[in-house]
């Protein structure tokens, strides 16, 4: 009898949790735009700088949710970009990416029309760049880049409506730590000869970043 009422509990806490997740949380659904500031470059190799000082980057849709005590949480896919070239320099360039944000609202009032939220960052993404000239003898290669990073996130949210919000901010890239592995195809080494293993790590860059989202 003592296990059927913990069999019990446990299935009717599971079923009134959602109930008390929407209670205490606010969810929003946000898309980015992102522009690298000064030539930053979020993905070696993949990214190429840029002579511009502020340069588009891509489109990131993202989710926020909001607690009661101030917290949130927010998940974005991030780095979300496909090139294909038809020239003869360069096939395909594809890059993607995940970041977690976990912060706080500092104005504590819900209902205010304008908020400041900052939050810490950290960002995993892959990239892929195929190319048919891409080696420094003119050979086809193709490279692969896995990293992480860590950054700052301030967001200065203006509420235009009930539902709808601005969200402006820049991105504040603290490190970026990667791996990249290149294969090159040369028919007159070794198999074993035709990789390489490269790692990068660059400090303190900028993005700017402005989003628009929606409440539920």
């Amino acid at each position: 009898m003592i296990l059927y009422k913990k069999i019990a509990l446990v299935v009717g806490c599971a079923l009134h949790l959602p109930f008390f997740v929407n209670a205490q949380t606010v969810t929003t659904a946000k898309l980015y735009a992102h522009f690298a500031i000064d030539g930053a470059t979020t993905i070696p190799i993949i990214d190429k700088q840029s002579a511009s000082v502020l340069d588009y980057q891509w489109l990131a849709p993202a989710i926020r949710f909001q607690y009661e005590n101030g917290r949130y949480d927010e998940i974005e896919l991030t780095n979300l970009k496909i090139q294909i070239y038809p020239d003869a320099e360069t096939d395909t360039r594809f890059s993607i990416g995940l970041r977690y944000e976990y912060g706080k609202r500092f104005n504590q009032a819900e209902a205010a029309n304008l908020s400041f939220r900052a939050g810490l960052s950290i960002r995993g993404y892959y990239g892929l760049e195929q190319l048919n000239e891409g080696n420094v003898l003119g050979l086809p290669a193709e490279s692969s880049v896995y990293g992480l990073s860590l950054g700052l996130t301030p967001h200065l949210e203006f509420r235009a409506l009930k539902h709808l919000v601005f969200d402006f901010g820049p991105y504040i890239e603290l490190a970026n730590m990667a791996a990249r592995a290149e294969y090159v195809y040369d028919q007159a080494i070794d198999e074993e000869q035709r990789d390489s293993l490269d790692f990068y790590f660059k400090g303190l860059q900028l993005m700017g970043r402005v989003g628009i989202g929606w409440e539920f």
